[in-house]
């Protein structure tokens, strides 16, 4: 009796021992890199909000002389463009971390109903992440003359 009760008693434990983690994606290291851009591009936001109000600000003060008015216009232009594509990356981010945290937590509770909670996040998902996140962010010019343009432009 006292070795089924010592039975029923350990797989208590063991069961105690094994819990759901609700917010998974605290150690997921994509999601954690989107939150560190996040607060990168929310700042870059507010910069280029500042930015926007020093041009507006500029613009008033050169309406008396029309060349300067003029480059001051190009400029305050200049700078709505920037903040325009600012909030875009930022919501771009912001709409990554959300569809990041869901996919997390849905492979988080299948593995976790399999009972390999340890293995839901590889470091293959990392690797892959850093290359699509480094070829998106390359820059696109390309030179006239170049060995890659010439023969890519030839018949």
């Amino acid at each position: 009796m006292k070795a089924i009760h010592f039975l029923i008693m350990t797989m208590f434990f063991l069961q105690g021992c094994r819990s759901f983690n609700s917010t998974p994606e605290i150690s997921d290291s994509i999601y954690q890199d989107l939150v560190l851009r996040q607060g990168e591009a929310k700042s870059y936001v507010e910069n280029r909000e500042q930015h926007l109000e020093l041009s507006y600000e500029q613009i008033e003060l050169s309406r008396n002389n029309p060349k300067e008015y003029k480059e001051k216009r190009r400029q305050l232009l200049k700078a709505k463009k920037s903040l325009d594509l600012a909030r875009q990356a930022y919501r771009y981010i912001n709409s990554r971390m959300v569809s990041r945290k869901i996919a997390v937590r849905k492979s988080y509770k299948e593995a976790y109903e399999k009972g390999k909670e340890d293995e839901w996040s590889t470091s293959e998902d990392y690797k892959t992440y850093q290359i699509n996140t480094k070829l998106r962010e390359a820059p696109r010019v390309w030179i006239r003359g170049t060995k890659g343009f010439s023969q890519a432009s030839s018949p």
